[in-house]
């Protein structure tokens, strides 16, 4: 796939995460995963907006859980996801504050 197309797809595959997040977070979790691999580095803006979406994902899918193991797995997830996206643009307000979060609900806060 040329560039410009995988930019596009990288998009739709954003957008198509968007849409499953309320309802089928697994299922938005693999559109930004796809995207990002799909997304040719150039495009920061959309990378980083899928690693912070992957972040929300798994901290939905926390708040779903009742399993303890489960809930800290999502909080690394969210702390992977979040600090990816810093690296990119380290003052990204939302990921800030999820990584954050994650951090203390794991007790790693200082």
């Amino acid at each position: 796939v040329a560039g410009r197309e995988r930019v596009e797809k990288a998009k739709k595959l954003k957008d198509e995460g968007n849409k499953c997040i309320a309802h089928d977070i697994k299922q938005a979790i693999k559109c930004y995963e796809d995207a990002i691999h799909l997304c040719p580095d150039t495009q920061k803006d959309v990378i980083v907006a899928c690693y912070s979406n992957l972040a929300e994902a798994y901290s939905r899918l926390k708040q779903a859980s009742t399993d303890p193991k489960a809930k800290e797995e999502c909080s690394w997830k969210i702390i992977k996801w979040s600090t990816r996206a810093q690296c990119l643009e380290p003052h990204h307000p939302k990921t800030l504050w999820k990584r954050a979060t994650a951090y203390c609900e794991l007790g790693l806060a200082r």
